[in-house]
């Protein structure tokens, strides 16, 4: 008879031999790098965006495994006179001394050509690191009410009043139905002179009144379109002034230039980037007409870094930037004293990811399970628990455009807050509707120009056109007798 022990105890040795003999151990190589894999304060272990990354793909993927530095600190490159052979992470996994190589290293064609990576398991683009200038709204008080509106904005502004003051004075002199001809005036009210006009168009602005006052329809015409643009200056003004001082953003900060084009074409600020690696890699191989007429000018003025310490250093000594991929960058600016912020668009499209063997299924796998844990929004959740930390906790937007479109600024840079600030783009829907208006009264003008001459009309009948109320009132009386 058979105990009824022995299914168990076969049972148990199963589970035994699944839960602990099969599960395969692979070897991982990485460099340390923040925040993807960086040592515990403890001193034992690592951890980071890496580390968590690994660890739940062990748990997807049934493996363990046993995480090392490089043996050289590099990431892999071909080694000159070699033959064929790498160095860094790449090279070991080419010599079989390492399964997985997990570190934040990017996708290349080089690199691609001799060891299988994974799809990005992040973006990794080239950015522009660079000094956090001084917060502009404690250093620069006076100038919000003038910030509120573009340089631009504001000349246009006057010069429309300037523009609807003679217009104004050019309807009172030529149209026959206005009381205002510069002939003949009230003693009370002069009419409108050029120096009454531009008083009523500036009052207008103001919201206020001003006594003489159009009263053809052609001039009505033209103050009724000027009242509206008026109302909307003012709305957009109030507005806008509003905003500049309710906005929580201490740290809002002016820069001279907001992409790799700008960074380029300005000169003074220098910039280089980091001399090993990928970024030289990129640099040196690219078709880019932008990037090769930048890595001619890093060249040129030596500005490549030999670490990336080195290359922040250089930034917060002021006047420099510091190209460099966006991960370390984000990482970089959040990190005290908080000095520093990440400009621009990537530059290029690159990922980080983990490379094996060619001769292996392993990256395969790990594909499968890398597409789960973004669609579980996992990896964004770790990248965000490490990058989200320090000077980047509450940061919001930090980034300002020190100028403006040339049409708002002529050309130069103005230091005004390019996302708050009114810019002519943003208020033609008013210029627009303040031309109707202009192009309504001179149409209006010229028909009763015409309308007085066919008719035989004479403006000096009207008893407005009289000197006083009373001349007005012994003429009824002469003419009665």
């Amino acid at each position: 008879m058979v105990s009824p022990c022995f299914p168990v105890l076969g049972l148990l040795l199963i589970i035994f031999e699944v839960s602990g003999q099969t599960l395969p151990n692979y070897e991982v190589t990485t460099i340390a790098n923040a925040p993807h894999v960086m040592a515990k304060a403890s001193g034992s272990g690592y951890e980071g965006i890496i580390i968590d990354i690994l660890q739940e793909l062990s748990k997807r993927a049934n493996f363990t495994y046993t995480i090392r530095l490089v043996r050289d600190g590099s990431y892999g490159s071909p080694v000159r006179g070699g033959n064929g052979t790498w160095n860094g992470m790449i090279g070991e996994i080419l010599r079989n001394e390492a399964h997985i190589a997990a570190a934040a290293m990017t996708i290349m064609p080089q690199r691609a050509a001799v060891v299988r990576f994974t799809q990005p398991y992040v973006d990794a683009g080239l950015r522009i690191l660079y000094k956090r200038p001084t917060d502009w709204m404690t250093n620069e008080p006076l100038f919000v009410l003038l910030s509120v509106f573009t340089p631009g904005l504001w000349v246009v502004v006057i010069l429309l009043i300037a523009a609807i003051s003679a217009l104004l004075h050019v309807i009172a002199r030529f149209s026959p139905l206005e009381d205002a001809s510069l002939g003949e005036k009230k003693r009370d009210n002069e009419g409108l002179t050029i120096f009454n006009s531009f008083l009523y168009t500036f009052s207008v602005l103001g919201w206020q009144n001003y006594t003489p006052s159009p009263r053809s329809l052609s001039g009505r015409i033209l103050v009724a379109f000027w009242w509206l643009f008026s109302l909307l200056t003012i709305v957009a003004f109030t507005a806008n002034l509003t905003a500049f001082f309710m906005t929580r953003e201490p740290n809002v900060s002016r820069v001279p230039f907001t992409s790799f084009s700008e960074l380029v074409r300005q000169k003074k600020i220098t910039y280089g980037a980091f001399k090993y690696g990928s970024t030289e890699m990129f640099f040196r191989t690219t078709r880019m007409p932008l990037a090769r007429r930048m890595w001619a000018k890093m060249n040129a003025k030596n500005t490549l870094m030999r670490t990336l310490d080195q290359g922040i250093k250089r930034v917060r000594d002021g006047n420099f930037a510091f190209i460099v991929e966006g991960p370390m960058a984000a990482y970089a600016a959040g990190k005290t004293p908080c000095d520093l912020t990440v400009v621009g668009e990537p530059l290029n499209d690159r990922g980080y990811a983990f490379a094996c063997s060619n001769k292996t299924n392993l990256c395969g796998i790990l594909d499968q399970k890398i597409l789960e844990l973004k669609e579980e929004d996992f990896i964004i959740n770790v990248t965000n628990k490490w990058s989200s930390r320090g000077c980047n906790l509450d940061k919001g937007r930090e980034l300002i455009y020190d100028g403006v479109p040339f049409f708002d600024s002529f050309g130069r840079k103005t230091g005004l807050l390019k996302d708050k600030s009114v810019t002519l783009k943003r208020f033609a829907s008013g210029f627009i509707f303040l031309f109707l208006g202009i192009f309504l009264a001179g149409l209006c003008l010229v028909a009763e120009i015409i309308y007085a001459k066919k008719s035989g009309y004479s403006v000096n009948v009207l008893p407005s056109m009289r000197t006083s109320d009373q001349e007005r009132i012994q003429d009824s009386f002469d003419s009665g007798r």
